[in-house]
């Protein structure tokens, strides 16, 4: 397997991106073994222009597009950050209802 860069796979906690061909990446767990179907957390298919499509190996409420691979891996490495994605609700103005004349 080629790495993300040809060299070392590029890690942030205990995540790997790792470049499977030309178009191709995969995000690792390394501290799963790698018999675990959790190991791969994510594969990455490179659109082009487009940016990237993501395919999730575990349910989440996280999005399948992102700019590049390592903008996936910051998502997945990023401290703090709800797994879900979900923000607090918006608050929506009520109005009353309109009166008739």
């Amino acid at each position: 397997m080629v790495t993300s860069d040809g060299g070392e796979p590029r890690a942030g906690g205990t995540f790997e991106l790792l470049r499977v061909d030309q178009t191709t990446w995969t995000i690792r767990d390394v501290a799963l073994p790698e018999g675990d179907p959790r190991h791969i957390v994510a594969v990455i298919t490179d659109l082009g222009a487009e940016g990237v499509q993501v395919v999730w190996t575990q349910p989440t409420h996280r999005p399948t597009r992102y700019f590049s691979p390592q903008a996936v891996l910051d998502e997945v490495t990023q401290p703090g950050r709800p797994a879900s994605g979900s923000t607090r609700p918006v608050p929506i103005p009520h109005l009353p209802p309109l009166k008739r004349r």
